[in-house]
């Protein structure tokens, strides 16, 4: 068992620091530049409370869909050469795991998106 607080934790308190008391200190491109830093220790920590989940659930249902075995980077290029080439056009169950792969990938890196659509 490791120490707390863990990486998520200090990652989350880092990004809270930054927001709320260096970023109100800041303006111009230095404020941009703080923001984006912020973002990012976000998306890490998100990442990382995550783990291997999102990936692995990626690379079943790639594997599922395409009727083969494989890894996620191999899976990813089997389906984008039949994107391209038309073998999924109008397929539903393509548009489903596209469509849930691009909400999961916004829940790591921009969760609000989620929140307006």
């Amino acid at each position: 068992m490791r120490d707390r607080p863990g990486g998520a934790e200090l990652l989350a308190e880092a990004r809270r620091l930054l927001r709320e008391e260096l970023v109100p200190t800041l303006a111009g491109a230095q404020r941009y530049q703080a923001l984006m830093i912020a973002n990012a220790l976000g998306m890490a920590e998100r990442e990382l409370l995550a783990g291997e989940r999102p990936l692995e659930a990626e690379r079943a249902a790639l594997s599922r869909l395409l009727s083969r075995e494989g890894s996620l980077a191999a899976l990813s290029a089997t389906l984008a050469a039949a994107l391209r080439d038309g073998r999924l056009a109008g397929d539903p169950e393509a548009y489903v795991l596209l469509l849930e792969e691009t909400r999961s990938r916004l829940a790591e890196s921009n969760p609000r998106a989620l929140e307006e659509g």
